[in-house]
């Protein structure tokens, strides 16, 4: 029981750590910084791409340590029971697809900037804040999920971590302490969307679209 207990603290602490970096990422103290370091253009370019190469990294990071507590299985699915919770985590996967189709996979990646710079273009177009659907001050181009959900890539990753089959006390650590992050973590995306699209993101909250599900 000790040891299912320090792997849960551990599991618990690895996603604080990791959401006080993603967060930090994200934050736009950081991308003001960059600017002055590398200046707007570069900024435009290069935030996007690095950001997400960063977060693939943190995320690598944060499994491995998942994977490598040794903690009791509290329980393991089986038979119809796996059979549907792996097909929930399937449609969950469809969905999360579709919310980055819906933001733009390109966009997402912030290839528009990058592909501009390289090119020498003099107008590099600044990457899409958050996980929004995509937008601009004029209006929020509203697709896919995002016609249900205002973040649906954080709802959707909620239910396909607690869809797992297996659940053992390491892993229910870390689905407790992720779903917290996603969950605060979107609302504080609103109000990154919100200064960025201003009035066009506040027609889309009095839309009646649900936060999460």
């Amino acid at each position: 029981m000790q040891d299912s207990t320090r792997g849960a603290v551990r599991v618990a602490l690895a996603v604080a750590v990791f959401a006080a970096v993603h967060s930090a990422l994200a934050a736009n103290r950081t991308k003001r910084l960059f600017a002055r370091v590398a200046g707007e253009r570069r900024r435009n370019a290069l935030y996007r791409p690095m950001y997400n190469a960063l977060a693939v990294g943190c995320t690598a990071w944060l499994i491995a340590e998942v994977w490598k507590q040794r903690t009791k299985t509290i329980y393991e699915a089986r038979g119809t029971a796996k059979t549907l919770m792996l097909a929930g985590q399937a449609v969950a996967a469809v969905e999360l697809t579709r919310g980055v189709a819906a933001i733009g996979f390109a966009r997402f990646l912030g290839f528009p900037g990058l592909l501009a710079w390289m090119r020498g273009e003099s107008y590099v177009p600044v990457e899409p804040e958050g996980q929004g659907p995509a937008g601009d001050l004029a209006t929020m181009h509203v697709a896919g999920p995002f016609r249900y959900s205002r973040h649906p890539l954080n709802a959707w990753t909620i239910v396909l971590l607690w869809l797992m089959p297996r659940m053992s006390v390491a892993s229910l650590s870390f689905n407790l302490a992720s779903t917290f992050y996603l969950v605060l973590g979107s609302r504080h995306e609103e109000s990154r969307l919100l200064r960025r699209y201003e009035d066009a993101y506040s027609e889309y909250l009095r839309s009646g679209v649900r936060f999460l599900a």
